[in-house]
């Protein structure tokens, strides 16, 4: 069960500073899928923030993310989703508040919630709103004839980060989208324990008519720091004696599943033939195998003062890091790639 932790007035002004540093930082990416979901995450944090600071606590996925937990998430999708107006005006809130707060030593609740609503409510309409939803959600930014790009985003319940998928489709044959069908594969796969490669198996065994000729995934976090996370033993010597702002490593993977030809197949003799994709699996690739898809990278975006730690490290970088890809954030802010 993964370990729990609520924030403290304090530690959650450090928290969330440090992840917009973060969410800053991947806005400078030359990968233009990972500038989206960077702009869409820095939203979500931003409104979670909020809601913390407005006294609805966030709690953070010790174990396995550093980040936000799914209630959390599914909590602020209700929120933005409902995004009603407050009835009354955000002055009036206030000295409600105020008065209350002078009478009874403390903040009302009901009070509270009606100043986070209306705080989501202003950013809701100004279109800064989380867009990893707690199921997935397929979006169709592209449809040229027999070909067609689908995505779909999720906050995985069991590892509590964000996932974004892309697939390519190619048409066997002329066919209106099935958006229904596409919709409900699309929740099924943001549950937790689906590797891509198994995701493209049973997206392709889904549809006769319709090949999946490659996906791929986008998967942040962990988030790691001593102050939000466990951080594994290896990394403990990375972050001491650093100053809480610089004691952090956000990273990222890239996973992807490429089609390499189509067979065919029959259940039995007389059945009609169905088509099956026969995706790339290299065994060579360790860091694939284990993640379970064609091809897969690992990044690293740290601190300078953690990244000029690392550069020091016993034996280099690639002896703690093994293969990543290793980013850099300036003091003030700009982000060095692959360093």
């Amino acid at each position: 069960m993964n370990a729990i932790h609520q924030t403290t007035p304090d530690v959650r002004r450090v928290y969330f500073q440090t992840l917009a540093r973060v969410t800053a930082g991947l806005l400078q990416s030359s990968d233009t899928v990972l500038v989206d979901l960077a702009a869409r995450l820095d939203a979500s944090f931003g409104l979670l923030d909020k809601r913390d600071a407005g006294g609805l606590p966030a709690r953070v996925d010790r174990n396995d993310s550093g980040l936000p937990i799914l209630a959390d998430v599914i909590a602020l999708a209700r929120d933005v989703k409902e995004r009603k107006e407050p009835e009354q005006s955000s002055a009036s809130l206030r000295e409600r508040l105020l008065d209350q707060m002078m009478e009874r030593r403390r903040v009302p609740r009901a009070l509270q919630l009606q100043e986070i609503g209306r705080a989501i409510y202003q950013e809701a309409v100004r279109g800064a709103l989380p867009i990893f939803w707690p199921e997935g959600r397929s979006l169709n930014p592209q449809d040229d004839g027999r070909l067609k790009q689908i995505s779909w985003d999720h906050w995985d319940g069991g590892t509590n980060r964000p996932v974004f998928t892309h697939a390519w489709l190619e048409y066997r044959q002329p066919q209106a989208f099935p958006h229904t069908e596409m919709q409900a594969l699309a929740r099924k796969f943001s549950g937790t324990g689906f590797t891509p490669l198994a995701s493209a198996i049973e997206f392709d065994d889904a549809f006769d008519t319709i090949a999946l000729k490659r996906l791929k995934r986008w998967t942040l976090g962990p988030f790691y720091s001593p102050i939000f996370m466990d951080v594994p033993p290896a990394f403990e010597p990375l972050f001491a004696d650093l100053p809480i702002e610089d004691a952090w490593m956000f990273v990222w993977h890239v996973d992807e599943v490429i089609s390499v030809g189509t067979e065919e197949t029959k259940s039995w003799f007389l059945a009609p033939t169905r088509y099956r994709e026969t995706y790339a699996v290299d065994t060579t690739d360790g860091l694939a195998t284990e993640r379970g898809a064609s091809a897969s990278r690992a990044h690293a975006l740290l601190p300078h003062r953690a990244h000029q730690k690392l550069a020091g490290y016993d034996g280099g970088i690639d002896t703690l890091m093994r293969g990543m890809r290793v980013h850099s954030l300036s003091p003030g802010g700009e982000l060095f790639e692959d360093i």
